[in-house]
């Protein structure tokens, strides 16, 4: 269960950000959604998070904003949607489109692997 598991959903398209937190939040997340990086880099910095999901209408220069972002909060993991850095290690790639359920599986793994968790 994601018991007090926080996440950062970044969307920069209004509809799935709502998507995405509605499934989460049903998950049992708790999901803060922002829809810039700017807002994503603030959130890092002020609040603790198991997890970052950067949706794939991102643009590959700000996703590597947000990455080095959460790595500076302390090495938050970053689920990004699509592949956009194939290159980043420790980094998963992830196509929603391919179901919620393994969706929700790569989430629950992703927080429950979180050191210092």
């Amino acid at each position: 269960m994601p018991e007090n598991k926080r996440i950062l959903s970044v969307a920069y398209l209004r509809d799935l950000g709502e998507s995405r937190q509605a499934l989460l939040r049903a998950a049992g997340y708790h999901v803060t959604t922002v829809d810039s990086v700017r807002e994503a880099v603030l959130q890092l910095k002020k609040a603790g998070f198991d997890l970052v999901i950067v949706g794939h209408a991102v643009h590959r220069r700000d996703d590597q904003l947000v990455v080095e972002a959460a790595e500076s909060a302390g090495n938050v993991p970053t689920l990004l949607l699509y592949q956009s850095h194939p290159h980043l290690s420790g980094q998963q790639h992830f196509n929603v489109e391919d179901g919620s359920d393994e969706f929700l599986r790569v989430v629950a793994q992703m927080c429950k692997d979180k050191p210092g968790k």
